[in-house]
């Protein structure tokens, strides 16, 4: 419909807003553990894997379940290896460790001023 003055058009606008607080954030899930791979160089520990799976060996069950059988040989594996080889150690210390008794109190600051500026 135009308008009497200057020809315009004039129309209803409608609009859905969706509105959703938004998230802090979050760290992500802890992923496995790392084996210390420097370690397979040495005859000893490569030894004492194979005795390890070798003794740990799970005998065939006829009509299991492939997904319990493969979880069961997963964590077989991953406790033996880490057992025979270790856990790979940080070569840089932690500095948020470090450094927790100024750090701490500055991000709980940030926080609440977040959230006093939400609310």
């Amino acid at each position: 419909m135009h308008s009497a003055d200057c020809g315009t058009d004039h129309a209803l606008v409608c609009n859905k807003l969706l509105i959703s607080p938004r998230k802090f954030f979050c760290s992500s899930a802890k992923c496995s553990p790392s084996i210390n791979s420097a370690a397979m160089k040495n005859d000893s520990s490569t030894l004492l894997l194979k005795s390890l799976l070798s003794v740990k060996a799970m005998p065939d069950y006829p009509g299991t379940n492939v997904e319990d059988a493969w979880s069961k040989f997963r964590s077989l594996a991953m406790d033996s290896t880490v057992s025979a080889f270790g856990l790979r150690q940080r070569k840089q210390p932690d500095w948020f460790c470090e450094s927790t008794n100024v750090l701490i109190p500055a991000v709980k600051a940030r926080h609440e001023a977040r959230l006093q500026l939400k609310t």
